[in-house]
């Protein structure tokens, strides 16, 4: 059984139209469609949201007996990832970033879109002609992820060209290399 599921945070007053969206696209392709609408204090944290948002997927997953749940992270969200834990002294175990896959609560994630960076997801889209909303609060200078996006990333670049492309290609190698078990790690 394959669905798309959405999760709305309720933290934005336009996060029910990007349910509508969906909804109205899923609609168009006879794709099932399942969205949850989380009931969390305004500004609520990063790591709240995170672990209400896959604790609502994994209630759709189960309800739907999927035991796979297919993510959209990408190269960005790696990279991210990585500098977001590193600045926050992080246990060597979970510093490589998102893993590919991962098995929580028996329902494995897979995220097969890490190896694309998001201009590279975008510009397929739109050769699709795939149409996407974009959060506005993935903007904001207020959250640490953000800050590393368009500050800290940008100037990584301005040092050295390619820089994220070389930080894709080390969590490549680490992954091969790694010969331990991954410590599960709720920023995923």
């Amino acid at each position: 059984d394959f669905a798309v599921a959405h999760v709305d945070h309720g933290q934005r007053d336009e996060s029910a139209a990007d349910a509508a969206f969906i909804a109205r696209y899923c609609a168009r392709y006879g794709l099932a469609f399942e969205s949850r609408r989380l009931k969390l204090p305004r500004q609520s944290s990063e790591a709240l949201l995170r672990k209400a948002r896959y604790a609502a997927l994994f209630e759709i997953a189960r309800a739907r007996e999927c035991k796979v749940l297919l993510t959209a992270h990408h190269a960005g969200d790696q990279l991210e990832t990585f500098l977001l834990r590193l600045l926050r002294g992080s246990h060597p175990d979970t510093i490589r970033g998102i893993p590919a896959q991962s098995v929580r609560e028996g329902i494995a994630i897979v995220r097969p879109f890490l190896v694309f960076e998001k201009k590279e997801l975008a510009a397929f889209a739109s050769e699709c002609g795939i149409c996407w909303r974009e959060d506005e609060t993935n903007r904001s200078p207020k959250f640490a992820r953000n800050r590393i996006r368009y500050e800290l990333l940008p100037l990584l670049e301005s040092i050295r060209a390619g820089a994220s492309r070389n930080a894709f290609a080390f969590f490549d190698e680490l992954e091969k290399n790694s010969g331990t078990e991954r410590r599960s790690d709720e920023n995923e």
